[in-house]
């Protein structure tokens, strides 16, 4: 739904191309022309692809004032863009000015309408993605600080062990147990 379409004339397709359509875009019908001349075979199956599609041998245009270019509406503008241009200046000005069509100004509030639809999900877009890095980045520093939490107690509870088989070895070297071995831990010699 392009509203004016100039085709790259260096464009080329294969001669195996079996579908092609290209419908509801404004197209300058001399770019068609240029286009078709040099892609005949890609002109042929755009005609049958829009009969297949539509059970029509061209496109319905959606303004009554296009003609048709092989299977696609087209415009036939001297300077498309320059006449482009001017009538969207004059279209401004009128509505700027207040003497605009009705019909124009509800053209204008739709365009405008539907580009800030496309503003508003591109936002959506990009905040998501922003919201869903912030919420990894939280986890993250969650599990940082769990870990380091963590660390803490293993750390502390290998202090408090050492400790502990330090004060159990003084207590069985102070009680001077007979029948202690090498391999028995101090707490096994205690409880002996």
């Amino acid at each position: 739904n392009n509203k004016l379409v100039l085709i790259e004339k260096a464009l080329r397709f294969s001669q195996n191309l079996e579908h092609f359509d290209l419908r509801g875009n404004g197209f300058h019908c001399g770019t068609l022309r240029d286009f078709f001349s040099k892609n005949q075979r890609v002109q042929t199956v755009a005609k049958q692809t829009v009969k297949k599609l539509t059970g029509q041998n061209e496109e319905e245009c959606t303004v009554p004032t296009l003609g048709h270019y092989g299977a696609y509406c087209c415009e036939d503008l001297p300077a498309p863009f320059a006449d482009r241009l001017i009538a969207l200046k004059r279209k401004e000005h009128a509505l700027l000015s207040g003497q605009g069509s009705e019909t124009e100004r509800l053209e204008c509030e739709r365009e405008n309408q539907a580009r800030q639809r496309e503003i508003d999900a591109l936002k959506e877009q990009y905040r998501t993605v922003i919201d869903q890095v912030t919420l990894r980045k939280q986890a993250k520093i969650t599990l940082e600080q769990k870990k380091k939490a963590l660390d803490e107690q293993v750390s502390n509870g290998r202090r408090a062990h050492a400790e502990l088989d330090g004060t159990l070895k003084q207590a069985v070297g102070l009680i001077e147990l007979q029948h202690a071995t090498e391999e028995q831990s101090p707490l096994q010699l205690l409880r002996a």
